[in-house]
């Protein structure tokens, strides 16, 4: 059965959601320094490419108006492919808040 194309941004807005939360009241530094927090984040960034990627390839128009979306999927790749060479999750894309400032405009 194919998934709803909308269940894909839902997946991506509940990950954005993790982030915030996860992030709330911490500097770079804090979170540079808890691997917990880091991996918490990083897991999170990974699901929000995993899902654009099926969304593009599920309901590429909806995609497209996604400006980000080929970014945070290459940031994904990066993530879980070149793990050891990758920045800090909060810095690959800017940081976190370019993310969730997509997150807050596509709600």
């Amino acid at each position: 059965m194919k998934r709803d194309p909308k269940a894909f941004l839902y997946d991506i807005i509940e990950a954005a959601d993790a982030v915030t939360m996860a992030v709330a009241g911490l500097t770079l530094e804090d979170d540079k320094a808890s691997r917990l927090i880091r991996s918490s984040v990083e897991r999170e960034f990974i699901l929000i490419g995993e899902a654009l990627s099926k969304l593009s390839r599920v309901d590429p128009a909806l995609f497209a108006g996604i400006e980000a979306g080929p970014r945070i999927i290459s940031f994904r790749n990066k993530l879980t492919h070149e793990y050891r060479t990758t920045d800090h999750p909060c810095a690959g894309l800017g940081g976190h808040c370019r993310i969730l400032a997509w997150h807050e405009g596509a709600v």
